[in-house]
């Protein structure tokens, strides 16, 4: 592996879980083997993470305890997932259709 991506990579992973935990409305626990182990509050605020004594955060041992409050109730997202973007592909559609009729009509009436 790369010496750099040995570095980069856990807290892209971290990164993305702040996406999903935003997303979804609710607390992440992130633990790692040996990446960045981290709590994750539903507004994406990274609270605490695993760390030695020197403050390095992958590649080490080590434990870290925070209370989590668990969700009781779901996002539109998590409910109805990628419905939005089906809705906005056949607006899109449907205005495509309307443009290609209207061109054709056009075209027929001179």
């Amino acid at each position: 592996m790369t010496p750099g991506l040995q570095n980069r990579a856990p807290y892209q992973h971290a990164a993305a879980s702040v996406f999903r935990a935003v997303k979804n409305k609710i607390s992440l626990i992130c633990p790692a083997n040996t990446g960045l182990s981290c709590f994750i509050y539903r507004n994406g605020k990274i609270t605490k993470s695993v760390k030695d004594p020197e403050g390095k955060e992958i590649f080490i041992t080590g434990i870290k305890t925070c209370d989590v409050n668990v969700a009781k109730h779901k996002t539109f997202y998590a409910k109805y997932g990628n419905l939005f973007i089906f809705i906005c592909f056949g607006v899109i559609i449907y205005r495509f259709s309307q443009k290609l009729q209207n061109k054709y009509l056009f075209r027929k009436a001179q």
